[in-house]
């Protein structure tokens, strides 16, 4: 499944989520098995874990510490940059999320 369709998958999810709360009580719970029945493909090592921002609680997730070598000042300051833009920033890494902008082997988290 390429980037495009893993997105539109967990958008629908997301969608769904929003409109049906037992399928979210479930997301929330135990998301990997509920991902899966949706068709997002999910590595058998990875665990997954949803959570949910409201108007009171903000979760901040911390993408994986790049090594040395990736680790630019450019990259730096695009990442302290981000908080001010659209709530998305690109960090490398094998996993996508739900940005939508055309970036096929990069991770947006948004």
């Amino acid at each position: 499944m390429d980037k495009k369709d893993q997105d539109q998958k967990i958008g629908q999810v997301i969608a769904r989520a929003w409109t049906d709360d037992a399928f979210k009580q479930r997301l929330l719970g135990d998301a990997s098995p509920v991902l899966r029945e949706e068709g997002v493909e999910i590595p058998p090592d990875l665990e997954v874990r949803v959570v949910e921002n409201t108007d009171r609680v903000f979760h901040l997730v911390l993408p994986p510490k790049p090594n040395a070598a990736e680790l630019t000042d450019e990259l730096l300051g695009a990442v302290a940059a981000a908080a001010s833009g659209n709530n998305c920033m690109w960090v490398p890494g094998p996993m996508s999320a739900n940005c939508r902008d055309n970036k096929p082997s990069d991770t947006w988290m948004g």
